[in-house]
């Protein structure tokens, strides 16, 4: 129990740090006039760059530089960027500002990345 709550700890700070990336870069987008969509996966591409070299390390150095679980984990954020970007525009083009969308997907977008990370990191099929 101790050691999960210590993950998720590791994994908030990490993430919040990648949140404050991608939310800034999506908000000075947004008010230079970018798309929404466009807006949306800039940031979240450059927070995810941002929190690989931190995952990386993990999903790396301690895992015997398991090529396939990296690979995995870049796939599942490749797809989570296309998906969530998706239902930012949807929710903006049902009313939502710019901001209020965006926001609205964060708490089950990080919900995902940590159970898709901890699927990877505990699976030992994955070779």
């Amino acid at each position: 129990m101790k050691n999960h709550l210590i993950r998720i700890i590791k994994f908030g700070l990490i993430s919040g740090f990648g949140l404050i990336i991608d939310i800034g870069l999506y908000m000075i987008l947004i008010n230079s006039g970018m798309f929404v969509r466009s807006s949306s996966a800039i940031g979240s591409f450059f927070a995810i760059v941002f929190v690989y070299t931190f995952s990386s390390f993990i999903l790396t150095s301690q895992h015997n530089r398991n090529k396939i679980k990296f690979f995995y984990w870049a796939a599942y954020q490749a797809l989570s960027i296309v998906i969530f970007s998706n239902i930012v525009v949807y929710l903006f083009l049902l009313g939502m500002s710019p901001i209020e969308s965006k926001l609205t997907t964060i708490p089950v977008s990080f919900m995902f990345n940590y159970l898709f990370i901890n699927l990877i990191l505990k699976n030992k099929n994955m070779v």
